[in-house]
């Protein structure tokens, strides 16, 4: 029970998991079965440890050329005596022969005493010891020199070569024997010859593997001290000379002086020819090269030691143990890749401790069982991979049940093969009768954009070109738009497909409202005309026929008159009925082809093309302001309403949408100041104008701050006493490059610039702080008038800036007269009729100016608080020549008197038409014949004559900043 509950637990199966994984790794490592796998991957290490060649190391070999010019193999020991000799001759540090010259001479004695004497006399020659089999093969015995050249060479070595299972040379036994390894390898021993010791020579021999025989009773070659062979570079890694070149003398004298030389077989055939780990696959290395890498080895004590067998078991067993619970504990949590790292642990290990520490560790069992410890863990999750895709399968179909999109299942015949419930409701189909019929049955579908019917695509590739809309006819004949997508899977050949799924999905609706956002985009959404991103288009598309063809086209800009009017007597929604109104008389008066395009507010434009010259664009424009004009009811309300138009021509005044629509609303404007109700021809100077009318503009708007702006007084003289009563204050700009400007010049532009508000307080606080002045210096009680512009009505809190003014500047209500036009009033809203009682009711005095020149209904009269009627100047010019004049003056004064209003007669310049005026009843008068309008100095100079300074009582107010 308590193992049952222990396995249970996750961490106890991966420990014993674990433990198993290790013995494994252990058995594998003891039985040597990897030596393979090792071996290669210490070879790759090896050919990382390379290092340059020492310069004090030469070969000297016996290679091919030297046998073609000194004969056929052996050579006589006389030759071997010339070499050592010139060796000698040349200061060779030590010499080391990898030749064994057991045998004497065939040549006879003389040329082994020779070889004798030339060892002997050098002193530091070492020779070859390797032990042989006898006959019978049972027994070794140790293969010297022949007796005299063993007694007179320095030292001997054994040149004993241990060779890995695939015959390459990878390990080597420093010290080797019969019975006992007495014998230093052929690379210590040339070191002892040269006066070197090993370094390491009086050190204990750590790991060694030593061979010793089973019956110490028979004679075996015994070895130790086991090491791997670093070496420093591929076959031909030494500097080599050739033997027959230093015999001759062809070197140079210092080229082998101070050299550790070694002498060996390099011919092919001739000596012992290995792989090595940095051998290619066809270059061997030669007996003496080995030797030579030994040397290097030994003199730098930077050999390759294997960890002892049991110590690289235990290694293993412990490195598999604790690298795959970790591998465990990190696939639990969901770190697969680093888990899968940790099986290269083993690699790492072993090439940092052999590059670093020079022990050799063999990786080949532990990064074995760590990769197929992964799948051992893996099998767990894969189980319950398996249990959830399961359930995702089952939710999966659920979820396509479900799903609101359509999907439809083809199998490779191009069958039905599934169907959810929205594929049936868009199809028409229920998936009992569709399972298992065509494709091209169920799934009728034209595309949308070439109009072909649907059909399964035949290869990978074709898939991807399918369209995305189609239109979809159900099994009734239901017509929809639909938005699909094909996936597919694909068969062996990974490029015919062999299942395909369709999804698609009802886009009907969102077609027509795409549609419907697509032409409010385009058109207007009042009158359903073309706007201006449209017209632009139509324009451009016009200009560009009109250059093919060479044609013209025009621009007709057409902006209502008095179109606020409308909105403010009768609402903005009797304003965009008579725009609806009127952008359908327009269409209707057009021609075929032509554009009518609303912009905004009240302005329509129409494009007018294939026109062969300027004229029968001003016969259309004038049609269609013919068709604006008649009358039309609105409400209850008869009206006849008038439009201002400008033309302009392509290509004549411009190649621009921009320029062609900017002239035209030039010569539309000029329309306008010339009285509206008409057309105007763009001409290249309204350009000039406008530009001028800006830059006044903007200078108006900052003369005030500049105190540019001055006013004048134009004097009322009582006709009785000929004594003045007051003035009119007008206003005057001294530009300063335009000179003095006038007031109705100043209005227009203030007025488009809309700054007239505060132009118009600064005229009324101006000329109150003025007459309080000279009222208090000079009375009587002087009255002084000053014109509104309708942009002041307009403002609700005017009433209360007038009353501020006046009591800021201690000017009396009632000796100031506001005046307005009739045109004011008889379009004025009543928000405006309003502002006019507030104002009466102040105590201010309301003129009525240029009376008789507007309408001819008079009820205003007595609806508002007028007081004061001003008879216009066209009625007084001609007064002494003309009757009907006369008789409309008197009229006018007439109807004054019923009605208790005063009356001012403006314009008057003789003095008959001042005695006239006195005759027929007129109060007062103003004209050139009494006084231009005056500067403040010289209108206190008529008051000062006319009657003098009174004594002050109390302070009088300052002049006006």
């Amino acid at each position: 029970m308590i193992l049952q509950w222990l396995l249970r637990k996750h961490w106890v199966s991966a420990a014993v998991a674990a433990a198993m994984l290790a013995a494994a790794a252990g058995l594998i490592d003891y039985t040597d079965l990897l030596r393979r796998w090792n071996d290669l991957y210490y070879d790759f290490l090896v050919r990382l440890d390379t290092e340059p060649a020492p310069e004090d190391v030469v070969i000297v070999e016996i290679d091919q050329r030297s046998l073609n010019e000194l004969g056929s193999w052996p050579w006589p020991r006389t030759t071997h005596a010339r070499l050592v000799e010139q060796l000698t001759l040349q200061k060779a540090r030590g010499i080391i022969y990898d030749i064994a010259f057991v045998e004497p001479d065939r040549h006879g004695g003389g040329h082994d005493q020779r070889l004798v004497d030339a060892i002997a006399a050098n002193g530091q020659v070492a020779l070859p010891v390797f032990p042989e089999a006898v006959e019978s093969g049972s027994q070794l015995v140790e293969v010297l020199p022949f007796p005299a050249l063993a007694q007179a060479t320095n030292t001997l070595g054994h040149v004993d070569l241990e060779l890995s299972s695939d015959g390459v040379a990878r390990e080597v036994f420093l010290y080797a024997g019969l019975r006992s390894p007495h014998w230093p390898h052929l690379a210590l021993a040339g070191l002892q010859a040269a006066g070197q010791d090993r370094p390491d020579a009086n050190a204990p021999q750590l790991l060694a593997r030593a061979n010793t025989p089973h019956d110490a009773s028979v004679l075996a070659w015994v070895r130790r001290d086991l090491v791997r062979i670093p070496f420093g570079g591929p076959p031909g890694h030494f500097k080599r000379v050739s033997f027959v070149d230093v015999l001759q003398g062809n070197l140079p004298n210092d080229l082998l002086s101070g050299r550790l030389v070694l002498v060996g077989m390099a011919a092919s055939g001739l000596g012992e020819i290995v792989p090595t780990p940095v051998s290619e696959s066809s270059d061997a290395m030669s007996g003496v090269e080995i030797v030579a890498h030994v040397l290097v080895a030994t003199r730098q004590n930077r050999f390759y030691h294997p960890i002892e067998r049991s110590l690289q078991i235990f290694t293993t067993a412990l490195l598999v143990l604790l690298g795959t619970l970790f591998s465990y504990h990190l696939l639990r949590g969901k770190r697969r890749l680093w888990a899968a790292a940790v099986a290269c642990v083993p690699l790492f290990l072993s090439g940092a401790l052999l590059l670093f520490s020079r022990h050799w560790f063999e990786p080949a069992a532990s990064f074995l069982v760590f990769a197929l410890a992964y799948p051992t863990w893996q099998w767990g999750d894969i189980r319950g991979l398996n249990r959830i895709l399961r359930h995702e399968r089952r939710a999966a179909k659920n979820t396509l049940q479900r799903l609101a999109e359509a999907v439809l299942k083809i199998n490779a015949g191009g069958k039905v093969g599934f169907m959810n419930p929205a594929a049936e409701q868009l199809t028409e189909w229920s998936a009992q009768d569709a399972l298992g019929r065509q494709a091209d049955e169920v799934f009728r579908a034209v595309d949308e954009d070439r109009g072909l019917p649907f059909r399964l695509p035949e290869t990978r590739r074709a898939g991807t070109k399918m369209p995305e809309y189609w239109i979809l006819s159900g099994h009734y004949g239901t017509r929809r738009v639909i938005r699909a997508t094909l996936g597919f899977s694909t068969g062996p050949d990974l490029e015919s497909p062999d299942e395909f799924v369709i999804t698609f999905y009802d886009v009907t609706a969102e077609r027509r409202l795409t549609e419907q956002l697509r032409h409010l985009a385009s058109y207007d959404v009042l009158t359903d005309l073309p706007n201006r991103s449209l017209l632009n288009d139509r324009l451009q598309q016009a200009m560009a026929r009109a250059k093919r063809q060479g044609h013209l086209v025009a621009i007709m800009v057409s902006d209502l008159d008095d179109f606020k009017k409308i909105n403010d007597t009768l609402g903005h929604a009797s304003g965009d009925a008579l725009l609806q109104v009127i952008g359908k008389r327009l269409m209707q008066t057009v021609r075929d082809g032509d554009t009518v395009a609303r912009i905004g507010g009240d302005e329509f434009i129409i494009l007018i093309e294939q026109l062969t010259d300027t004229s029968t664009a001003g016969l259309i424009a004038q049609k269609l302001l013919e068709a604006i004009h008649e009358p039309l009811t609105l409400d209850g309300h008869q009206l006849s309403v008038t439009s201002s138009a400008g033309l302009s021509f392509f290509p004549s005044d411009g190649s621009e949408t921009d320029d062609l629509l900017r002239c035209a609303d030039l010569a539309m404007y000029s329309a306008k100041d010339k009285g509206g109700n008409a057309f105007v021809v763009y001409r290249p100077t309204m350009q000039q104008r406008a530009r001028e009318r800006f830059t006044l503009e903007n200078d108006l708007k900052q003369a005030i701050e500049k105190d540019e702006l001055r006013l004048v007084y134009q004097p009322f003289v009582d006709l009785k006493t000929e004594r003045i009563i007051g003035a009119e204050a007008l206003v005057r700009w001294n530009h300063p490059t335009r000179g003095i400007l006038g007031a109705e010049t100043i209005v227009q532009l203030a007025e488009r610039c809309r700054c007239i508000v505060p132009i118009g307080a600064w005229v009324l606080r101006t000329a109150c702080r003025r007459f309080a002045r000279w009222q208090a210096l000079y009375g009587p009680p002087l009255r002084i008038a000053v014109n509104l512009s309708p942009k002041q009505l307009a403002s609700a809190a005017f009433p209360k800036q007038v009353e501020e003014i006046l009591e800021e500047t201690g000017m009396a209500p009632a000796h100031l007269e506001l005046e307005i036009t009739e045109g004011i009033l008889m379009g004025d809203a009543f928000g405006e009729r309003e502002t006019l009682r507030q104002l009466a009711a102040l105590g201010i005095g309301l003129t009525i100016d240029d009376f008789g020149t507007g309408y001819s209904s008079f009820s205003y009269l007595k609806r508002l608080p007028v007081a004061r009627l001003k008879i216009d100047r066209s009625f007084i010019a001609e007064l002494t020549s003309n009757e009907a004049d006369e008789a409309i003056v008197k009229a006018i004064l007439a109807m004054a008197g019923s009605l208790r209003l005063s009356t001012t007669a403006e314009g008057v310049e003789t003095p008959d038409q001042a005695s006239i005026l006195h005759a027929i009843g007129c109060e007062e008068c103003q004209g050139f014949y009494y006084a231009k309008p005056l500067d403040e100095q010289s209108y206190e100079q008529l008051l000062r004559r006319q009657s003098p300074p009174r004594p002050r009582l109390r302070p009088v107010p300052g002049p006006a900043d």
